[in-house]
């Protein structure tokens, strides 16, 4: 397994442990939070990402220095960009649906939330693509 991978691997469990630990902890309490409680759940669950990501690559690149010093190669440009545009379009369209949920009574924490959930989404769909292509040879 490559270095690329291996980095798609660990920003994809990263993410799905995030976004279940900060959308696991709203559905869990209930109602409407105080903003304080929403932007410091926010703020600790990115901290979190941040560290589980930072500390799982720093392992990786010791585990394989050479590969994780190695150049991106045309394949690397090649799995990057597919995953983008595969993970573009159910992003842009996420969006626009859950804007529009704004019409039908969602508030302000609703909208911004279900945006967060498509990018969150997005960003995983587009890591599990990237594994996908490295996985298949691409």
């Amino acid at each position: 397994m490559s270095f690329r991978e291996k980095t798609a691997w660990i920003a994809l469990a990263a993410i799905l442990i995030a976004a279940s630990i900060y959308f696991g902890t709203l559905v869990a309490h209930r109602g409407d939070p105080s903003h304080a409680f929403a932007v410091g759940l926010f703020l600790k669950v990115v901290l979190l990402q941040t560290v589980i990501t930072a500390a799982a690559t720093i392992v990786a690149a010791i585990a394989s220095p050479a590969d994780a010093r190695a150049p991106r190669d045309e394949r690397d440009h090649m799995v990057a960009a597919l995953a983008a545009g595969r993970a573009y379009y159910p992003l842009l369209i996420g969006v626009a649906v859950t804007s529009a949920t704004i019409h039908f009574g969602a508030t302000a924490f609703d909208l911004l939330n279900g945006m967060l959930a498509m990018i969150m989404l997005a960003e995983a769909w587009r890591f599990a693509t990237q594994i996908v292509l490295y996985r298949r040879g691409a």
